[in-house]
């Protein structure tokens, strides 16, 4: 079931909308779908993100300049099909006379919209694209994403590629068992601390499929329009 997008804030709900979504006043805020992440240039001739909400099957963009690291660091996990929304939370004031504005991002990784990413993947899929690579932003790019101590690892030169259908092991891959794993505890079928391997058994218990990034969209399909029967 798709979470109520107003849901992502304590109390409350959006300020007026408009297709660009400009923080005025404290307490301004919104919240949706993520989407889309772009780049552009603001009217200072900033370079920035522009980050496209969706809601009642409209588009808003929020922007957000470059140079905000803090913000823009705690974009970069969130993934397109999470709802997320932003506040104008207060004022600070700055060293370069005009105020600051505090923006901060309200975001769940288990609030999703189940519907969207069902299209998304599966809409991805007949270009070849698999289902983590879907719901990445494409904005994101390898220079400038920070890589994880995880990740920060090189195989050996004589290391060869594992065949197909080999179990999800890297870090791409666990993503896709999170999204995989935020659709299932959504529906009830297993708790949110679930393990990989829980997830895996569940997945295959539901669809018959093993956990594989060949696998993802069909997985992903089976599991949005699961009802139990």
């Amino acid at each position: 079931m798709t979470t109520n997008i107003d849901d992502i804030f304590e109390k409350g709900g959006n300020t007026d909308l408009g297709e660009f979504f400009r923080f005025q006043n404290v307490g301004d805020r919104i919240a949706g779908t993520f989407v889309d992440l772009l780049e552009g240039i603001d009217g200072y001739q900033n370079e920035q993100y522009i980050v496209v909400l969706r809601r009642e099957g409209v588009n808003h963009r929020v922007s957000i300049r470059k140079t905000h690291s803090v913000l823009v660091d705690r974009m970069r996990p969130v993934r397109l099909g999470q709802i997320i929304g932003f506040s104008f939370d207060e004022e600070r004031p700055s060293k370069m006379g005009a105020n600051t504005k505090i923006i901060n991002l309200k975001q769940d990784p288990s609030m999703v919209d189940e519907e969207w990413i069902k299209a998304r993947v599966e809409g991805e899929a007949k270009f070849g694209v698999d289902a983590v690579d879907a719901l990445t932003p494409k904005a994101w790019s390898t220079t400038d994403a920070p890589v994880a101590p995880e990740q920060a690892t090189e195989a050996p030169a004589e290391s060869v590629a594992p065949a197909a259908d080999v179990p999800f092991s890297s870090p791409a891959d666990d993503s896709l068992v999170e999204t995989v794993k935020t659709l299932v505890s959504n529906k009830g079928l297993i708790g949110a601390d679930a393990s990989k391997d829980e997830v895996m058994a569940k997945v295959k218990e539901i669809t018959g499929l093993e956990l594989t990034a060949e696998n993802g969209p069909s997985i992903i399909n089976t599991i949005a329009t699961y009802t139990g029967a």
